[in-house]
């Protein structure tokens, strides 16, 4: 089941996006009315709880989308440590990553990065899945066109009677199902209140819950980060 979306729980949790994420949900609502899906900056605050078998971990951090340059910056503080597990940007055709725990860091094409990790996963599939906005691009399309020897099996979006989606099934017959199940929207503007990924693959689950905190218009645009140069180079 590891092997889903990456090697390990941490390139899973990556490549999921949400990459993302506490106990409480937070029903509140911080941003600005006038924020939407194609504002140039969307800077979302969250709080996340992973589950995979008896374990369990608390994270929290910030996710940036950059509709302009289209890119995704997230970042993920774990509530136990308080200090940063992992930060990356994804680009249309690169990735810039760092695993802080195993002190390792990845830069170059997505392309090369999906073959060493057995990853399927694109600037626009990751942006479609956070905001649960299936219409602006054929996500299915993506997933089909990046999935190597036709491993797809069943994939759809259900909507519900507003025309929200309410959940994203996707099915490969190497490694399983993955659900991305949305419950509730802000009505001011749309966006997701919170995200529950599944994993499921033969007796394992690897469950994700991400509670989106704040969605704000920003201002702050998405920079490139260094990397410690006693890192190791993932390869």
């Amino acid at each position: 089941m590891r092997k889903f979306f990456g090697k390990s729980i941490w390139n899973s949790f990556l490549i999921l996006s949400v990459f993302i994420f506490g106990c409480t949900v937070q029903k509140s609502f911080l941003g600005k009315s006038g924020v939407n899906k194609n504002s140039d900056i969307i800077a979302i605050k969250y709080k996340a709880n992973i589950l995979e078998s008896k374990n369990s971990y608390d994270l929290s951090g910030t996710i940036k989308i950059d509709n302009v340059n289209k890119s995704i910056f997230c970042n993920s503080v774990s509530s136990i440590y308080g200090i940063e597990v992992f930060r990356f940007i994804i680009r249309n055709d690169s990735l810039y990553y760092i695993n802080r725990v195993k002190k390792e860091y990845y830069e170059g094409a997505i392309s090369d990065f999906q073959q060493l990790n057995n990853a399927t996963f694109s600037y626009s599939i990751i942006k479609a899945c956070l905001l649960a906005d299936f219409k602006e691009k054929n996500i299915i399309g993506d997933f089909k066109n990046l999935e190597p020897n036709n491993n797809i099996v069943f994939d759809s979006v259900v909507y519900n009677e507003n025309g929200l989606a309410e959940e994203y099934l996707f099915e490969n017959n190497q490694n399983g199902k993955i659900y991305f199940k949305y419950k509730g929207y802000f009505k001011r503007n749309g966006f997701p209140k919170i995200l529950e990924i599944l994993i499921k693959s033969n007796k394992n689950i690897f469950r994700i819950e991400i509670d989106y905190v704040s969605v704000l218009q920003g201002n702050d645009p998405i920079h490139l980060f260094t990397c410690p140069k006693n890192y190791t180079i993932i390869k």
